[in-house]
């Protein structure tokens, strides 16, 4: 069983420069996307956010854990960039955004899938929301962490 959702290729594909010059824009257009609708649920207000959070009982985070989980983004980047340029130094944005959105989309799948299993309710139950969104967090770091080692590689 593949526990790696299959982003193996993609890393594969970044170490032998395999990603078009299109292939690169989709990627940067979709990241833009994925990061100001991440942004607007962490911070949104009023609007598409609340009245989804409304209507589908979407967890509401406090303050704290939306500044724990931007610093975590920031800590996030900068591990990245030190792995990127303690290996071969290259395309550190490409790599970052292609494989950021990689990781994110088989994610959000997961988590959709412990959304309708029970699970997401039971973790929150258990840790509570701000917590819980933070292991998340923690949890995608981690995956983004051992996929940019593996590509960036040593020199």
């Amino acid at each position: 069983m593949d526990l790696s959702f299959g982003v193996n290729k993609v890393i594969q594909k970044l170490r032998r420069d395999q990603i078009s010059g299109v292939q690169q824009l989709w990627y940067l257009v979709i990241y833009v996307l994925f990061t100001n609708l991440s942004i607007l649920m962490l911070f949104g207000g009023n609007g598409l956010i609340s009245n989804l959070s409304s209507k589908y009982k979407l967890p509401d985070y406090s303050a704290n854990a939306k500044i724990a989980i931007a610093i975590l983004m920031l800590v996030e980047i900068g591990v990245c960039y030190v792995l990127n340029r303690r290996g071969d130094n290259r395309d550190f944005i490409l790599r970052y955004i292609v494989l950021y959105l990689s990781i994110m989309w088989r994610f959000i799948v997961v988590m959709i899938l412990m959304r309708i299993v029970g699970i997401e309710q039971l973790f929150e139950r258990l840790f509570g929301c701000d917590a819980y969104l933070i292991i998340l967090e923690l949890s995608f770091f981690g995956l983004l962490f051992l996929a940019f080692r593996q590509v960036a590689g040593k020199k």
